[in-house]
């Protein structure tokens, strides 16, 4: 099962079992949570602090969710939007503690990178300009856009996520999207 599966309510479904099983302490199905929201939660990381940090901050959600994972219920909250707040809420908290404005590091890691030189440049490329047009964006653009087109969230969970609902997201988006467009213009992108 992968996490960007086609078919989302089974997707949820397989992932609720995993969770009531982690519950109850079985730590392979955890292992099997921690592998199917590993690299959704490091993208959105990597693109929110400096790269450096990346890896800690990913492991340590999954440390909070091990350690909180009995406080967890399912009402309207599913178990990828409550990962995502734990992200969110650690990238604020990095944020706080650090007190780091500086600008966002260029080099995104890419683990499905053929050895072809060419393409490896051009990828490095177009990764370094996302990130820093994400980078100009404002930090509610920057988090609507990552969790909504890099790591395939509903609406609903986004909603959850940023404490907004569903019709202020679907317009946040579109305003992010706009604001995104026009910055990767300025910096030579044509998108016409």
């Amino acid at each position: 099962m992968t996490f960007f599966s086609d078919d989302r309510e089974h997707r949820n479904e397989a992932i609720d079992r995993l969770v009531a099983l982690s519950q109850k302490g079985d730590t392979e199905a955890f292992a099997q949570l921690y592998d199917i929201f590993v690299l959704p939660l490091y993208r959105y990381i990597y693109y929110r602090v400096d790269e450096s940090d990346v890896e800690d901050l990913t492991e340590t959600v999954f440390l909070k969710a091990w350690e909180h994972l009995t406080q967890y219920r399912k009402t309207h909250v599913s178990f990828a939007a409550w990962l995502f707040k734990i992200a969110r809420n650690l990238v604020i908290d990095h944020y706080r503690v650090r007190n780091m404005s500086d600008p966002l590091d260029y080099e995104t890691p890419d683990e499905r990178r053929h050895m072809n030189p060419i393409f490896l440049t051009e990828n490095n490329l177009h990764n370094a300009t996302l990130k820093t047009a994400l980078g100009r964006l404002k930090e509610s653009y920057q988090q609507v856009i990552l969790l909504k087109f890099m790591n395939d969230l509903s609406n609903a969970e986004i909603s959850e996520i940023m404490g907004r609902t569903e019709g202020n997201v679907r317009v946040l988006q579109f305003r992010a999207i706009q604001a995104l467009k026009e910055i990767l213009e300025k910096m030579g992108m044509n998108f016409s």
